[in-house]
């Protein structure tokens, strides 16, 4: 099929980058398979830093050129993320410590046919790590509300997203492929509120819809980041689903919190017929 290339290439940042916390989680020395390793910085920072074997698929071929300039990896295929063939698969059997899909899921035209193929290049105490964009953040919510969706260039509403992930339905989807959850992060924004759209949208919304939005910890969330083994007897547990909600905690920064509340309380009174 025909794809329209692009090229990511961002170095690994602070710890509100998923490949950082991916470092963190990963052990040293591992056998490391990056799927959609783009032009190579996660795969540069994992052999410097912790000495991983580290093995890369791409789609692009602009991409691979970069990524096999740093020299960080053992062997980098021009693949169809979303054909993976059968004789990748064969020869990489059981094979891998961890596998690595970072803002990759998104962008497949079938993510499940990709990860169950994928899970057989899994040794017997191998590991899944997968970050996705939260389509339920708040700055997506807010245009929404306005009827408002507009693709970017990238970031959340990057133009080749085709599936969207909300924390309850990243939990379904682990399930469905019998992927437990062990470790488990997530990444905000320092701009949270407007995500990366120069425009404001909460000056158009009421006071009492703008609240409901930011009041949800769940629309802080940039992108949701979990680390995961095999384990068939979590298909239709709530485990996943209850893990990634306790351990999502609430924001208390978020800049309009007085001023909605003033106006909430400015709201009521008028409503019950008070002068304050």
């Amino acid at each position: 099929m025909d794809y329209q290339f692009k090229v990511y290439q961002t170095e690994v940042a602070n710890i509100q980058d998923p490949r950082r916390i991916f470092i963190n989680w990963i052990k040293s020395e591992s056998k490391v398979l990056d799927v959609g390793c783009a032009a190579g910085n996660f795969g540069f920072e994992l052999k410097k830093e912790k000495n991983c074997q580290v093995w890369g698929i791409d789609y692009n071929p602009e991409s691979i050129a970069l990524a096999k300039k740093t020299n960080s990896y053992v062997k980098i295929d021009l693949t169809d993320l979303n054909q993976i063939d059968e004789e990748f698969i064969n020869k990489y059997l059981n094979f891998f410590d961890y596998i690595v899909l970072g803002d990759v899921l998104e962008h497949l035209l079938n993510p499940d046919i990709t990860i169950d193929k994928l899970k057989q290049t899994l040794n017997n105490t191998g590991r899944i790590l997968i970050s996705v964009p939260n389509i339920a953040h708040c700055s997506i919510k807010a245009r929404l509300i306005l009827n408002e969706f507009e693709y970017e260039e990238a970031g959340l509403m990057d133009s080749s997203h085709i599936h969207f992930f909300t924390y309850k339905s990243l939990a379904v989807f682990l399930n469905k492929h019998n992927l437990k959850i062990i470790n488990y992060s997530y990444t905000t924004w320092a701009d949270i509120y407007n995500g990366q759209k120069e425009n404001n949208p909460y000056n158009k919304i009421s006071s009492c819809v703008k609240y409901s939005i930011l009041n949800d910890k769940h629309s802080h969330v940039t992108q949701y980041v979990v680390e995961c083994e095999q384990d068939s007897s979590i298909k239709e547990s709530e485990y996943n689903l209850k893990l990634i909600d306790d351990n999502t905690k609430e924001n208390k920064n978020w800049k309009y919190t007085y001023k909605i509340k003033r106006e909430l309380k400015r709201i009521t009174n008028k409503i019950l017929g008070k002068t304050k």
